[in-house]
């Protein structure tokens, strides 16, 4: 129980949500309204259902339950932002550690950009894009020295 106590008090913290309430003249006794709640979850980037048992905490839940993340992201009017979470979330990706030790392959020369690009799920064009980037990078890092003075 502590444990969930502390993890919801991080991820939208009592003090937070309370002056967020006072910024928007709700008296501390006053429940919120379903659209305000919806927003207050899209600021704290928690869902709903998470909004709604801080703020029950604070008797200032809505009277409804919460609307499903993406009503709540429509609501809030950031329901392309909610789509993109939705798919990063649910898209297969690999390990961090394999994922350095690719591309560290990748900027010494020992794997190709296709091969890059099929080992971490990209596509070969932005991995393409990205490798100009990382070969410029010594001539941008000359370009922008500053002369010292003699």
């Amino acid at each position: 129980m502590r444990a969930e106590k502390f993890a919801q008090n991080f991820l939208i913290p009592e003090g937070g949500v309370r002056a967020w309430m006072a910024d928007h003249q709700y008296s501390p006794d006053e429940r919120l309204s379903r659209d305000d709640a919806c927003r207050l979850a899209d600021l704290y980037g928690v869902s709903p259902k998470t909004a709604w048992i801080a703020l029950a905490d604070l008797d200032a839940a809505p009277r409804e339950q919460p609307p499903t993340s993406a009503s709540a992201a429509i609501v809030a009017g950031t329901l392309a932002r909610h789509e993109m979470r939705e798919r990063s979330c649910h898209a297969e990706r690999v390990p961090t550690r394999m994922e350095v030790r690719i591309l560290e392959a990748f900027r010494n020369g020992f794997l190709s950009a296709a091969t890059t690009a099929n080992a971490l799920g990209q596509d070969q064009d932005i991995l393409a894009e990205a490798a100009a980037t990382i070969n410029d990078e010594p001539r941008v890092r000359e370009a922008s020295a500053v002369s010292t003075p003699s």
